[in-house]
């Protein structure tokens, strides 16, 4: 159930390019991103719980060692640590980790763009649900 939770805050976050709050400074951009980390960190939380109640005994760490092998996903990893790293360093590190409100990138996104890109390898096993993830963002 927990899992299943999971990947509903996954398919849901392909919506959020349709989020449009006209009561915002910004109402194009401020409520993407809000809805996109929102729905993202539900579906962090739902996997760890799915993870700590639910998973078989060795299946997330079956499903890590299966994705640490991955070359995608090492260059990924490695691009994510270097903006961080980036961001860390910069001349005013503040902003350049939380970013501003109109823009709404920075640090803070790329860490949710690596969640969003982590937990759909770990949970979307079958070809099915790569599928339907397909379909709704067509």
């Amino acid at each position: 159930m927990l899992l299943k939770l999971a990947k509903f805050c996954l398919y849901a976050s392909i919506f959020s390019v349709a989020i449009v709050l006209p009561s915002t400074f910004f109402p194009f951009i401020g409520g993407k991103y809000y809805f996109f980390r929102t729905v993202v960190s539900l579906a962090l939380a739902f996997f760890g719980l799915w993870w700590a109640f639910e998973a078989p005994v060795g299946e997330v760490l079956r499903r890590l060692r299966k994705l640490f092998r991955h070359p995608l996903f090492i260059a990924v990893s490695l691009f994510v640590l270097v903006y961080l790293l980036a961001s860390i360093f910069a001349v005013d590190s503040h902003a350049a980790f939380w970013s501003n409100f109109e823009r709404g990138d920075g640090g803070f996104q790329m860490v949710h763009y690596y969640l969003f890109f982590l937990l759909l390898l770990l949970t979307f096993q079958e070809p099915e649900s790569w599928k339907k993830l397909f379909i709704l963002s067509a």
